[in-house]
């Protein structure tokens, strides 16, 4: 009788099982749009560049106010100098939040294991310095969860990233006034935003995510935690059997660390990724072998498929100058101009050891 006393779980540790179960439900409640990084600076002045690269300038509204009109917006130079300088000195501190159109983005889509959240910002920047022809400082990046797949546990994430040679100029007409850029946020002024700021470095938490609701939000979600952790209390007479027996086969099973696993994840997601052909490789052997007088405009890779879209010359002369390549299964025609091609798998590397000699 002393014995089974003993392997019950005492009130604290069922308020403690209890507490983490709530506090996990409930964070993931929090929608992912509200996932992404905010810097929470506050920016003086809105300026807006245009796809014709124009740039729009004027002293930030309220929250969520209007973004400034693109009648007045001048071409960078000293006209716009000016405008920003007088903007300076009305401004009490001298930050700029800079919108840039979608269009000026580029986006990728990746799948990462939901253990890897926390590493997700270098990941991609890993991945977008690897297929990107600029130096890691000349990019601004941010990302976003925008769904989660249940049942293979993986997350669904954009990765947005622009060049900084597209905003160079603003740099330098906010640079000329005094002026300092603290946020870069994409397409507010299309009326499509999207949940990234370029300037960010924060990482995703869900101490982020509740500093940004609202103060009666708050009390909603406390009153409705203290009622969901007075549950576990009214159900422990039904449920005393049933939380030992749990407890001891959970006490039997080795558990990971946090940190172990979050490890795990990343070191299958390179392991993925390394396994992979290189696009820099692809396109080298598509500049060696595509026949004279033939136009690659497009190239997107769908898993393990190929597709290119080409100009100038046949589709038979492109499989025949193709056939041949180590990386390139035979390709077929899906639509006219477009040619699909299965990738093969990248030849063995030598071993460690013999490398290492």
């Amino acid at each position: 009788m002393t014995a089974e006393t003993n392997m019950r779980p005492s009130l604290t540790d069922i308020a403690r099982r209890g507490w983490s179960w709530w506090r996990d439900e409930i964070a993931a409640l929090v929608p992912n749009g509200l996932r992404a990084r905010a810097s929470g600076a506050r920016a003086e002045i809105d300026c807006v560049l245009l796809s014709d690269g124009r740039v729009a300038a004027a002293r930030a509204a309220s929250p969520g106010g209007a973004l400034p009109s693109p009648d007045g917006a001048l071409a960078p130079g000293e006209a716009l100098s000016r405008h920003l300088a007088e903007l300076a000195e009305a401004a009490p501190q001298g930050t700029v939040r800079l919108c840039v159109p979608r269009d000026l983005c580029f986006l990728r889509r990746s799948q990462l294991p939901r253990r890897a959240l926390p590493h997700a910002g270098a990941l991609l920047r890993l991945e977008a310095e690897a297929l990107l022809p600029f130096e890691p400082g000349e990019i601004f990046s941010d990302w976003y969860v925008e769904t989660e797949n249940v049942a293979t546990r993986e997350l669904e994430v954009i990765h947005v990233i622009l060049a900084r040679e597209r905003i160079r100029a603003v740099e330098e007409a906010c640079a000329g006034a005094g002026l300092a850029l603290v946020r870069v946020s994409v397409g507010d002024a299309e009326g499509r935003p999207m949940p990234v700021d370029l300037l960010s470095r924060q990482e995703a938490s869900f101490r982020a995510a509740l500093a940004r609701l609202s103060p009666l939000a708050r009390w909603l979600g406390a009153a409705a935690l203290l009622l969901a952790l007075a549950t576990p209390f009214l159900l422990i007479a039904r449920q005393d059997a049933a939380l030992a027996e749990l407890s001891a086969a959970r006490a039997a099973l080795p558990k990971a660390s946090p940190t172990a696993q979050s490890a795990t994840a990343v070191a299958d997601f390179l392991d993925a990724r390394a396994s992979r052909v290189p696009v820099s490789m692809l396109l080298d052997e598509l500049a060696r072998r595509l026949p004279p007088g033939t136009t690659l405009t497009a190239l997107r890779l769908e898993g393990k498929r190929l597709l290119i879209d080409l100009q100038g010359g046949g589709s038979g002369a492109v499989r025949a100058a193709l056939a041949g390549s180590p990386l390139l299964s035979e390709g077929t025609d899906t639509a006219p101009g477009q040619l699909a091609f299965e990738l093969r798998p990248l030849p063995e590397r030598p071993a460690r050891e013999e490398r290492a000699r």
